[in-house]
């Protein structure tokens, strides 16, 4: 076994949790605080590890009593920072062909480094997000530090979070998910049909791998998430953890109540030289093919005169119909509301 590499979470500033990456194990295994002491917790597959052989190997890299909440934060805050230089593997195409250090695939830690205040656009301005009280409180707490989120807890008859009047978010873990398939109930099926009878956009946030748990056959797993997303019609957000989920539902409600935040190109970047910009402009109106771009600027010489022409002189151009013609001086005169 490599090394063992410490990295602390937070909540705020607050220290909550240290990740240990590097033990013999397919699950998560991290150390929280239990009183003045340390405690070990496992998510997933932890094979026959044990939390004192955890804190015994954790103890030993580190060198401290690692029973000590404080003293083992103290101890991972202390520890040289990683260099930021590129490092070998660090390139994007090191992570899409997987490395040790750049697996192929994003990981809940991977997730623990997001934050939504920090996001490319955060929510502008306060916005209230009303959560059903079954969630977890640790959701509550993340989903509080969020910048101009308005977080009440409340009884919610539909979904699980709400932002009112615009978006209904239902949220499952995988094994949730399973259970509320297998049951005779089929609960989540009740739940997702009357999320469709809203005038409002529903949302399914699956958390965790769906196809990492056994308890739904395979055929199950994908009859159930066809039937969501064809027969019902709701869409359906993967996340890799209750970190991630918190910073998805940040990013929906973002974009439910104030949109992306700028506007979007529809087009890629065209061509620089002016001739050739030319017909990429007229290309950009449908029913304009390429061919049909360099006649229209053969006939009339420029945008400028495409743009001057009526629809009986678009029509004298070789290929341009009646039909095409409208088209072409309906979007070229088009005026914004």
């Amino acid at each position: 076994m490599g090394s063992l590499r410490l990295n602390i979470w937070k909540l705020g500033e607050v220290p909550k949790r240290v990740y240990i990456n590097g033990l013999p194990i397919s699950g998560k295994a991290w150390i929280e605080k239990s009183g003045s002491r340390t405690s070990v917790k496992f998510s997933g597959d932890h094979g026959e590890l044990t939390e004192s052989e955890v804190l015994a190997m954790v103890g030993s890299t580190q060198g401290i009593d690692i029973g000590n909440w404080d003293v083992l934060v103290a101890s991972v805050g202390a520890a040289p920072a990683p260099s930021k230089g590129r490092q070998a593997g660090t390139t994007a195409s090191a992570r899409r062909h997987g490395t040790p250090d750049m697996p192929m695939t994003w990981t809940a830690d991977d997730a623990m480094d997001l934050d939504p205040n920090r996001m490319a656009d955060p929510i502008p301005e306060p916005t209230t997000l009303i959560v059903d009280h079954r969630e977890p409180a640790l959701m509550v707490d993340l989903l509080r530090e969020v910048r101009n989120l308005d977080v009440r807890v409340e009884t919610l008859d539909v979904g699980d979070y709400v932002v009112p009047d615009r978006l209904i978010i239902e949220r499952k873990t995988t094994a949730d998910m399973a259970a509320s398939v297998i049951d005779e109930k089929k609960r989540l099926f009740f739940q997702t049909d009357r999320m469709t009878t809203t005038d409002v956009p529903a949302v399914l946030l699956i958390e965790g791998g769906v196809y990492d748990q056994t308890r739904m056959s395979l055929n199950s797993i994908t009859g159930t998430l066809s039937y969501l997303a064809v027969i019902q019609r709701i869409p359906i957000v993967p996340t890799l953890s209750l970190k991630h989920s918190s910073y998805m539902i940040a990013k929906l409600v973002r974009h439910a109540v104030h949109g992306l935040g700028y506007e979007m190109g529809l087009r890629t970047a065209g061509p620089k030289a002016p001739r050739e910009a030319a017909g990429y402009v007229l290309e950009g109106i449908p029913g304009v093919s390429g061919s049909l771009a360099k006649a229209l600027l053969a006939h009339f010489g420029s945008v400028a005169g495409v743009s001057a022409a009526t629809v009986e002189e678009l029509r004298k151009v070789p290929g341009i119909g009646p039909k095409t013609a409208g088209k072409v001086f309906a979007v070229l005169h088009a005026t914004q509301a």
